[in-house]
């Protein structure tokens, strides 16, 4: 009810207000209509909500066999109707027939407030009907159950404003003047006006300015008879004009003073009109203050009729209640040593992690404590190697070619070696990388499993919640482990990529080119002193 007196009060007060007057005479502005039309709203939703019916005491001894009874809200008196005899004999015998006696008519349900089950009931069957709004027309939008609502309140909306703005053209076109003017009197029409030969010569001759006036001349008349003739008749017509202009002055007068006491009478409706309205909205919220007060008697007369069955009524809901809680301690000790052992587990998972990631840090160490220990053989190999040039740079130029060959033969031997282990290295570093991703399988298996354990009871348990939480966190710092190592491992892929070009150069010298090969180690120590700088950079990350 009071949805619908919001809706319509909006309506009345979206109508356009002007203030200027709609008719001279009434002096009615435009906000008077929407006054007006706020009262008999007010008004309407301010009577009661069971018809105007007589009501009689229970106990008179009234004959009451031309009455229909039914009970009323106080169930002290009764609303009665006169009883209308049947026009023919068939009325009267259908309404024998079918009719009910007044004893077996059933109650008037609007003279009963609403319970609290028919309420709840009321209540249910709205979310229902929302709901099957929602899964017929709101999930095939693809928006949510929150935008739906907001767009069809929307729609709703424009097709108010649609039809208010119809009903505002329409209004516009009425003429409201004829509304509100005052009713006319037969006994105050307006005289008719006597016309003299001087106004019908205004009305109907056509003056010239060279033309001169007729004249009617006798005959037998003389110039000063005819001129004591023009004079006489033109101060007849003087006389009948100041007569005229009285008789309008006096109408005008009187018109006006008409005029201000409809002005007078018009704001003084205004006044009483706005002031009705006002104690139409004191009774409506007196009206409201009433109707609460008394369901809440109602409802106190209904519990006070059986106070024994209310008691028993109460101690039951209670006994339940107490039921209720005890079930949920049983279902919270439950799910919280459900939690519990997950999260044992959970610290176990979590343990041998960090085992395995410990055991791969030890083996990473050891990859680069050998991977130093050759880097160092490999700087006194090529220190060993300038010695030699510099011993050969050294030597005269005629020396025999044996000698030469022997010494390369000793090169390429250590090359061959340096090779081997090499490929050693390589063989080792694919079988950690192949170790490195079946544990990286495992861990990620075994996060998801997790996970989805124990997703499923953050949305309920807080320690679930904790717990989701750190598993994210650990998952996170084995990712960044894990992308660590493989940065590493990348790294030394491109060291062993270097070593074998370099080897592959070596063996496709065949002659005793000292510029090519000095070329060739510049570029590889180039290359070595970058992947030295890589290798820093990593551990500093």
């Amino acid at each position: 009810m009071d949805e619908m007196r919001k809706v319509l009060s909006w309506l009345v007060g979206a109508l356009p207000s002007t203030e200027e007057p709609v008719a001279d005479h009434t002096g009615i502005a435009g906000q008077t209509l929407h006054s007006k039309a706020l009262s008999a709203i007010d008004e309407l939703f301010g009577r009661s909500v069971t018809g105007k019916r007589k009501t009689i005491n229970r106990m008179s001894k009234e004959d009451t066999s031309s009455y229909q009874w039914t009970p009323v809200r106080d169930l002290r008196t009764a609303h009665i109707i006169p009883f209308v005899a049947p026009a023919s004999h068939e009325e009267a015998l259908y309404v024998a027939d079918k009719v009910d006696l007044v004893s077996s008519q059933p109650l008037d349900s609007r003279d009963f407030p609403m319970s609290v089950v028919e309420y709840n009931q009321a209540q249910i069957a709205k979310d229902r009907q929302t709901a099957a709004d929602w899964e017929d027309r709101g999930i095939h939008t693809g928006m949510s159950r929150k935008d739906y609502r907001t767009k069809k309140a929307q729609k709703l909306l424009t097709k108010i404003q649609s039809a208010l703005a119809e009903s505002v053209s329409r209004y516009n076109a009425v003429n409201v003047s004829k509304l509100f003017a005052p009713p006319r009197v037969p006994d105050e029409e307006p005289e008719r006006v006597r016309e003299t030969r001087f106004m019908k010569e205004l009305k109907f001759a056509k003056h010239e300015a060279n033309e001169a006036p007729a004249e009617l001349e006798e005959p037998g008349m003389s110039e000063e008879e005819l001129a004591e003739l023009r004079r006489q008749e033109k101060e007849a017509e003087e006389a009948s004009l100041r007569e005229e202009l009285q008789r309008l002055e006096a109408k005008l007068a009187k018109l006006d003073a008409k005029l201000a006491a409809v002005k007078a009478e018009t704001e003084k409706t205004h006044t009483e009109a706005q002031a009705t309205s006002e104690k139409a909205k004191d009774l409506s919220e007196e009206g409201k203050d009433l109707e609460a007060q008394y369901g809440t008697q109602q409802r106190t007369i209904e519990y006070a009729d059986d106070l024994v069955g209310n008691k028993k009524k109460l101690l039951a809901a209670e006994q339940a209640t107490l039921q209720e809680i005890a079930d949920v301690k049983s279902q919270f000790s439950e799910k919280e040593a459900k939690y519990k052992a997950q999260h044992d587990a959970l610290i176990g998972d979590q343990e041998n992690a960090k085992r395995m990631i410990q055991n791969k840090l030890d083996e990473i160490k050891r990859i680069k404590k050998r991977r130093k220990h050759l880097a160092n053989e490999i700087h006194e190999k090529e220190e060993r190697k300038a010695a030699l040039e510099a011993e050969y740079d050294k030597l005269p130029k005629n020396i025999e070619r044996e000698l030469f060959i022997s010494r390369i033969m000793d090169i390429i031997k250590n090359i061959k070696k340096q090779q081997n282990e090499i490929t050693k290295i390589n063989m080792d570093s694919k079988d950690l990388q192949k170790e490195i991703n079946n544990a990286n399988d495992a861990v990620t298996r075994s996060f998801i499993a997790t996970e989805e354990k124990v997703y499923k009871d953050a949305a309920k348990d807080n320690v679930a919640k904790q717990v989701y939480r750190q598993l994210i966190a650990l998952r996170e710092n084995f990712d960044q482990l894990i992308r660590a190592v493989e940065e590493t491992g990348q790294l030394k892929q491109q060291q062993y990529e270097l070593e074998e070009k370099k080897n592959a150069l070596e063996q496709r010298n065949d002659g005793i080119n000292m510029e090519r090969l000095q070329e060739d180690l510049g570029q590889i120590r180039t290359e070595n002193q970058q992947l030295q700088a890589d290798v820093k950079a990593l551990k500093k990350k």
